[in-house]
């Protein structure tokens, strides 16, 4: 699931927290414009808790819980992409998740 890709702006909430949902924990998936000036970025926590940094309109770092996840995408989007068509999605492991992968664990 690694790499980058675009997605309609239309069904960009329904996508991401899809996408946010299958990353493991340390992992990191970042929504950006297609200028990419703008992006929101949801790294998992060991806990099955989100940090997300949001950068753009707003500039924040905030920690999401499992249960509050789906409103937050919506909000963020809402907010950071109002007038977009299409956005980027990029999906980067963990480091550990890299040197397990080389290792053959």
């Amino acid at each position: 699931m690694s790499g980058s890709y675009w997605i309609s702006a239309r069904s960009a909430g329904k996508v991401v927290e899809q996408r946010v949902k299958q990353i493991g924990a340390g992992d990191m998936l970042k929504v950006e414009s297609f200028k990419r000036d703008r992006w929101i970025e949801f790294t998992r926590n060991e806990d099955d808790t989100y940090k997300v940094v949001e950068h753009g309109f707003s500039n924040a770092i905030l920690t999401v819980s499992s249960a509050d996840l789906k409103g937050e995408i919506k909000r963020l989007i809402d907010v950071e992409f109002p007038r977009s068509n299409q956005l980027r999605i990029h999906v980067s492991k963990s480091n550990e998740a890299i040197r397990r992968k080389t290792n053959g664990e």
